[in-house]
């Protein structure tokens, strides 16, 4: 895994959902289900997401050298509708 981040998407029944975007190294092949048995070793059943995406480029906010997890929000939109 090259990179990886977690944020909240809405979600109907619960508020928000736990998600994942996952960025592979060049040539690394994985599961999504890959990524959630890595999590399961650090993080508790409450931390863990629920989905899973595989993406190639995690977006940054422009004017800074940051993740923005509103623009990923905004990619993957509501959840479980």
């Amino acid at each position: 895994m090259a990179e990886a981040t977690v944020f909240g998407v809405e979600h109907p029944d619960w508020g928000e959902q736990i998600t994942a975007a996952v960025v592979l190294k060049k040539r690394e092949t994985a599961i999504k289900e890959d990524f959630r048995q890595y999590c399961h070793h650090y993080l508790s059943g409450f931390q863990m997401p629920e989905v899973v995406q595989l993406v190639d480029k995690i977006p940054a906010a422009e004017t800074l050298s940051k993740i923005s997890r509103m623009e990923l929000r905004r990619i993957f939109g509501k959840v479980g509708s």
